[in-house]
């Protein structure tokens, strides 16, 4: 059975319209290119958590904020957060912005937004 080709472009769009929005990626995440080159790391991004020196959650829950083009927006709740971002322990709320191999994290204090580049495994 053929398929003709008008309904085979709609079903396409179909399907990308509902591919799953892009979460955090795993991996190791620096300021900048050349932050990665030399493995001056930043971030590091777990299946459930994120590690950086200023700043550590776990028993993250991710709410869809909102798609635009390449970049996704969730809202997170982190279950057991510490550091200097977080003041006491305990869960926190904040965003992060997903793009493409970039994330940019609004800390739950009011610091302003950083964004990182995850750099090559």
């Amino acid at each position: 059975m053929r398929i003709a080709p008008g309904l085979a472009a709609s079903l396409a769009l179909m399907g990308s319209a509902l591919a799953a929005p892009q979460k955090p990626v795993p991996g190791r995440y620096a300021v900048d290119a050349a932050s990665c080159a030399t493995k001056d790391f930043f971030l590091t991004v777990k299946a459930n958590g994120f590690e950086s020196s200023v700043f550590s959650c776990e028993g993250l829950t991710l709410y869809l904020r909102g798609e635009a083009g390449d970049r996704t927006l969730w809202q997170v709740d982190g279950r057991q957060c510490r550091g200097l971002h977080a003041g006491s322990g305990g869960p926190k709320r904040f965003q992060m912005e997903v793009q493409p191999n970039r994330l940019r994290i609004a800390w739950p204090d009011g610091t302003p937004a950083s964004t990182f580049l995850r750099c090559s495994p």
